[in-house]
């Protein structure tokens, strides 16, 4: 099983995660209340050929937390902030790298993105992580 969680390890799991794509275009800035709710859909993640798909939890608070589960796993909480096309995720414990979510599409019901690794961790050549989720 396996468990999002800011740890070097899962962290560069996430980096594979290069992409979180919604139904609707590309926005410009993404507005707040758009992305605040409960979002329920799939990690979809792309090593060279082979494909996993794990079914995830993404919350966002209007106060800038979030928090982030995977099914059966305890729920991750960290930080997020909005920056103009792009949505941030901070590591809560500061040791590994934030996960940015890029290439968003987003309307009232649906949540696609790409995730990259900001900072020193990145996720190996061939290796990519998409977010599929609707509100609930």
């Amino acid at each position: 099983m396996i468990r999002l969680s800011f740890n070097r390890a899962v962290v560069s799991m996430l980096v594979l995660l290069t992409g979180i794509l919604l139904s609707a275009s590309a926005v410009a800035e993404i507005p707040k209340d758009q992305i605040v709710g409960t979002w329920k859909g799939k990690m979809i993640m792309v090593f060279g050929e082979a494909t996993e798909s794990i079914p995830m939890t993404m919350i966002f608070m209007t106060d800038g937390k979030a928090t982030l589960q995977t099914e059966d796993a305890k729920p991750d909480e960290t930080t997020y902030q909005i920056d103009g096309d792009k949505v941030i995720l901070k590591d809560p414990e500061g040791k590994g790298a934030d996960v940015k979510l890029t290439t968003i599409r987003i309307d009232k019901t649906t949540l696609k993105a790409d995730l990259e690794m900001v900072g020193e961790d990145a996720l190996p050549e061939g290796t990519a992580i998409k977010v599929d989720m609707t509100r609930q």
